[in-house]
Order: C-alpha cells, then sequence, then structure tokens
C-alpha cells in the first residue's frame, strides 16, 4: 500500500521536500505581494526563503520524535517551531542589514498562510487516495460476492 502524504513527508527525501516547501512559499508570496502593489524582489530574499524552507523541512523530525504524541498536538508543535524559526531568523538578520518596516508580519504571514496549505492539500490528497482504495475494495468485495 502507497504511503500517506504526511508520511512521505516525515519520512521522505529531504530535498524533495525542501523544493515542494519553497515553490509553495514563493508562489503563495508572489501572489499576495503582487495583489498588495509589491512588485521587486531581491535574490537575497529569496536565498534567505530558501534557507528558511530548508529549516522548516528539517523541522519535520518532530513528528518522529513525538510520535505517542497526537496528530494535532504535534503539528502545533511544528508549527509553533516554525514561526519561533521565522521570528528569530528575522531579528538575526536585522543585524547584517537593514530590514523592511514589515519584515516580521511578512515572515509570520508566510507561515502562516503557507502551512494550511500544505497541510489542506496533504488531507486532500490523503483523503482522494483512500477513497479510491475504498472503491476498488468494494468492487473487489462485491465480485467476489
Amino acid at each position: 500500500m502507497k504511503q500517506s502524504i504526511f508520511q512521505r513527508m516525515v519520512y521522505g527525501n529531504v530535498g524533495i521536500n525542501i523544493c515542494v516547501y519553497f515553490t509553495i512559499v514563493t508562489m503563495l508570496d508572489l501572489v499576495l505581494s503582487s495583489l498588495q502593489g509589491v512588485w521587486e524582489t531581491s535574490y537575497w530574499h529569496l536565498g534567505m526563503r530558501l534557507i528558511l524552507c530548508a529549516g522548516a523541512a528539517l523541522t519535520l523530525f518532530v513528528f518522529r520524535c513525538f510520535k505517542q504524541l497526537s496528530i494535532l498536538v504535534v503539528l502545533a508543535l511544528h508549527f509553533s517551531t516554525c514561526i519561533l524559526m521565522m521570528i528569530l531568523w528575522t531579528w538575526i538578520n536585522g543585524f547584517f542589514m537593514e530590514l523592511h518596516p514589515d519584515a516580521y508580519f511578512y515572515a509570520v504571514r508566510t507561515i502562516v498562510i503557507a502551512y494550511p496549505v500544505v497541510i489542506v492539500g496533504a488531507l486532500i490528497i490523503d483523503g482522494i487516495r483512500t477513497a479510491k482504495a475504498n472503491r476498488i475494495l468494494k468492487q473487489n468485495w462485491q465480485s467476489a460476492e
């Protein structure tokens, strides 16, 4: 049987996770920024986003360490870890460069917007796969009678 999307995210290839997160976050930020009239970005900004997405992918090890806890508790722990990582990274970058006045807002907004998209997307894909498998099992069961 195929693994669920959550299992693939937690136990799968970290490099693929980084690419998927970076793409999702960049596309969502592109749409949100365009709607607000912000058209400029820099390679530095994209590089920092890639580093943060790599950190978010590595924090999936939280799911491996806390298997005994409820999935909602671990999701909340992972979400909090991602938010704290974004705030800390923004704060540290403030020592080396001048930050945009809304830098902290944008950092938190990225996680708050992207996190539900990834989780809901994974749940939808898993639900579709489960429905297909159940339909096949039901057809096989009915044909066996």
